[in-house]
């Protein structure tokens, strides 16, 4: 069967099947226009100002069933049809359809001890970073690309491992295991439409306090590289504030790296108001960052958000905003997205000069 073939093919079963099982579905259609700066005779190439169109269709297939008394099953099948390739306008040419499909999530849990003790296998997205444009606690993020604006993508990929996790009244603990794996791409090709591989493999052990309206937690994770660490804090003021601060870096001292974030949310009845300031040093060198988001609601069924991100150490950065309608069973969207700066600097380098989308959602 052709990818085209295959993502109607799901589109229908899970029409058919989502008021017989409770499934939840979610149809997803975006049309873009981007100017980018790319190079068209291949990587190294000269680079010119390229117009690039790109037609994205997605849907998620969404599911949660008891099993039996303490034992729940839970997933969600995710596919797309991109006539981007590589997902990426610097990369051209763009005459290709590409074809992907997952599991972002396949979780079976087992609360062995109610309220206590859980313990959990299959596919899980592991996210502890309440960050919204940096996220240094997101050791172990498998989400798509997200220039400027979030760290977190909306089709986020999950780690197939276990977990095990405790919890009391104040303080919770839980450890999270997901094991390198691997497999031969050309024998076993079927299996990349199930999962992406693990070529290296992680532990992460978290603890969580809550000491009134402060939520406390410390990460300790190890993969294929150095040993990291992380701290996080979120704090709320009333009704309207709330506060948080990450920090994470590797345990070798002499090695020091650090990522750091601080940031501010105020929400009102119908605005909010949201600051960050980061300082990532995990790269060739450090980069300073400030972020500001409004969002807020221009009618009833009508959303709207305005933000901006800028390297404060360069002077570039991004901008953007989006006009949202809503309705019961489906979105429409409008978004822009800028980037400005001399050339050579951070936000420039992303190739980014601006682009339009249109997208619409679909909710079964």
């Amino acid at each position: 069967m052709r990818p085209a073939g295959l993502v109607t093919a799901l589109a229908a079963l899970a029409l058919a099947g989502a008021p017989a099982w409770g499934l939840e579905i979610e149809i997803d259609s975006q049309i873009s226009q981007t100017q980018a700066a790319a190079s068209v005779t291949g990587p190294g190439g000269p680079v010119q100002q390229v117009s690039v169109a790109d037609t994205l269709t997605q849907v998620t297939v969404s599911h949660r069933q008891a099993l039996a008394e303490g034992l729940t099953a839970e997933g969600t099948y995710w596919a797309s049809l991109d006539t981007l390739p590589s997902g990426n306008p610097q990369q051209l040419p763009a005459d290709n359809l590409a074809w992907s499909s997952k599991f972002l999530e396949a979780w079976l849990g087992w609360e062995v001890l109610p309220g206590a003790l859980t313990l959990g296998a299959g596919k899980q997205v592991v996210h502890p970073s309440s960050g919204f444009s940096h996220a240094p606690l997101d050791f172990a993020y498998r989400g798509g690309d997200t220039t400027g604006a979030q760290a977190i993508s909306d089709w986020e990929e999950g780690w197939l491992g276990a977990k095990a996790a405790w919890f009391l009244d104040a303080v919770s603990a839980s450890v999270f295991w997901a094991p390198a794996l691997t497999w031969d791409q050309s024998a076993d090709q079927g299996l990349q439409y199930l999962t992406s591989t693990q070529p290296g493999g992680f532990v992460q052990g978290q603890v969580g306090v809550t000491l009134g309206s402060t939520d406390l937690r410390g990460l300790v994770f190890q993969g294929s590289g150095p040993t990291r660490g992380g701290l996080g804090l979120d704090s709320s003021w009333g009704e309207s504030w709330t506060f948080r601060a990450e920090a994470a870096a590797d345990a070798n001292p002499a090695a020091w790296h650090g990522d750091l974030m601080g940031g501010t949310t105020w929400a009102g009845v119908d605005q909010t108001v949201m600051a960050e300031l980061a300082w990532d040093d995990t790269g060739t060198s450090p980069v300073p960052t400030g972020f500001v988001r409004w969002a807020g609601k221009l009618d009833k069924a009508v959303d709207a958000d305005a933000w901006v991100k800028a390297d404060l150490s360069d002077g570039s950065g991004w901008l953007g905003s989006s006009l949202t309608g809503t309705a019961d069973k489906w979105s429409l969207s409008g978004q822009w997205l800028g980037a400005w700066g001399a050339p050579g600097t951070y936000a420039v380098s992303s190739g980014l000069r601006w682009k339009i989308l249109v997208e619409a959602k679909v909710f079964l």
